[in-house]
């Protein structure tokens, strides 16, 4: 599940057309036309190259106005470059089937930037199973309880408790229900009104995870990660100064910048706030 859609994305990318970049799938030898002009016959198993050669050939197209790459026999992956890649028109085929490519190759941007920002997160919560992601089913876990006013849970869906049990002082392998002593709060605590939780094990029943509803904080860093993927192609890096005001230089930085870190830190710091 990717944080952010390609609709979103392309508010920041308005120079990435429908049709500047396309997908040619052949089914054999095959000719394609641009506005009007075709081309030789391609051969079956030709090259990239030799596909890149058949469009430039083209006048509507030029000596430098489209890129291709893929395996021999394709399917290739045409780019259209310069001014021409803002107006492209969509080329046509026979023996080929052709199609827009920008919306899938911004989507695979957008599932690596989403990527990277969860992996983040998972390390930031000490949680390889992170992710925002829809709830399941209830199920059971055991949670260590800490003396005090209120048991607090992993993290799980709000009014989800539906079984709370505590671990037996006689038998360390049974538990018992603690029955209608508990009360759920807003962000998840249980209280037990005129009572402590004591230092125990408790096994507890409840809709467990973080939920669907990504915060805004974590859709900007991705769309951030996201666009400077797609200008680089290679690597995530947005530029951030180093040194004082005035004084410093800047440079390209690989994956996180220090200020996605501290959103995503406090993304963390918040959601320990309601979980732990």
């Amino acid at each position: 599940m990717s944080y952010a859609t390609v609709a979103q994305l392309r508010q920041y990318l308005p120079q990435s057309p429908e049709y500047g970049q396309q997908s040619i799938t052949p089914s054999g030898a095959c000719t394609l036309t641009y506005e009007g002009q075709t081309t030789g016959t391609i051969a079956s198993g030709a090259t990239a190259t030799a596909v890149q050669t058949a469009l430039r050939a083209l006048t509507t197209i030029g000596s430098s106005g489209v890129n291709v790459t893929g395996p021999p026999g394709g399917p290739w992956l045409a780019s259209f470059q310069g001014q021409l890649a803002q107006n492209a028109a969509l080329l046509t085929a026979s023996g080929a089937m052709v199609a827009p490519a920008t919306d899938a190759l911004l989507q695979a941007v957008l599932d690596r930037a989403t990527g990277i920002v969860c992996g983040a997160m998972r390390s930031l919560l000490a949680d390889p199973s992170f992710d925002w992601a829809a709830y399941g089913a209830a199920s059971t876990k055991i949670v260590r309880g800490a003396v005090g006013e209120y048991l607090t849970l992993p993290p799980h869906q709000a009014g989800s408790v539906t079984l709370v049990e505590q671990v037996a002082s006689t038998n360390p392998t049974s538990y018992s229900a603690i029955a209608d002593e508990w009360l759920q709060e807003g962000d998840g605590r249980l209280y037990r009104p005129g009572r402590w939780w004591p230092a125990d094990r408790y096994r507890v029943t409840a809709v467990w995870g973080y939920g669907p509803d990504v915060p805004d904080q974590a859709v900007e860093v991705v769309l951030e990660l996201a666009v400077n993927i797609w200008r680089s192609r290679d690597k995530g890096g947005f530029s951030e100064t180093v040194g004082a005001e005035g004084q410093g230089f800047v440079r390209a930085v690989a994956g996180l910048t220090k200020q996605q870190q501290a959103t995503l830190e406090n993304l963390r710091n918040e959601l320990f706030q309601i979980w732990l």
